[in-house]
């Protein structure tokens, strides 16, 4: 039934050999960084004195195709505030995912034990949340969904705003990618669409940074 969550995505160019763009973040921010057989690239060490890893790989997520950047900040927060920023575009996607496994289920009068997907799991847990301040280009590009409307208001400040506005324009609307603070954690899942040299990976990184930095002031247990 999987496979028809995959489907729901449109194709991506096929992984290949990854240059030096998370590499190059990596020395800049004292992290270690080395190659795997695969050809791609992971980091890790202390970013504002916690555990982070990140990495640019080919992907296993069903709605990232090709190669993934992805990153985790080990925060040790407060878990029960839960905020997901992703592309609206991706979360049309996974709206359109979820209905189609939900009627691969009931056509078939069959169930499953397997768990879904958490990025669908999140859809019917947290509310789409909107307020007043950010421009409406924000709002037609991002949603947030959240159990803790106000602490994501507090979170997503005119600072954090910015920078997710400021993305370049190689980072297409269209692109899957979410930035998501849950479990007292920071994630970061970005389809890499083409090689990249730090065009993408160090805004997108950085704004991983910063986030973590304002959640860390925030959100402490």
């Amino acid at each position: 039934m999987f496979e028809r969550l995959k489907k729901a995505f449109s194709a991506a160019p096929s992984p290949r050999e990854l240059d030096d763009g998370l590499a190059q973040w990596a020395i800049s921010h004292m992290l270690s960084h080395h190659r795997l057989p695969n050809g791609a690239t992971a980091a890790e060490g202390l970013l504002h004195d916690k555990a982070f890893k990140a990495g640019c790989a080919p992907s296993t997520r069903p709605y990232i195709v090709g190669v993934e950047l992805l990153a985790k900040a080990e925060l040790d927060l407060r878990e029960d505030v839960n905020i997901i920023v992703m592309h609206r575009t991706l979360k049309r996607a996974l709206d359109k995912a979820a209905v189609n496994l939900f009627a691969e289920v009931t056509d078939t009068l069959r169930t499953t034990d397997r768990p879904l997907p958490e990025e669908l799991a999140w859809l019917s847990m947290y509310r789409d949340a909107g307020w007043p301040g950010p421009s409406t280009d924000f709002w037609s590009r991002y949603c947030v969904l959240t159990d803790a409307p106000e602490a994501a208001r507090e979170w997503l400040d005119e600072e954090s705003i910015e920078l997710l506005m400021d993305m370049p324009v190689e980072l297409r609307p269209v692109t899957p990618f979410l930035i998501a603070f849950t479990r007292g954690k920071l994630y970061l899942h970005l389809q890499m669409e083409h090689a990249d040299d730090g065009v993408i990976s160090h805004p997108v990184l950085d704004a991983v940074e910063a986030l973590s930095a304002r959640a860390l002031r925030l959100f402490g247990r």
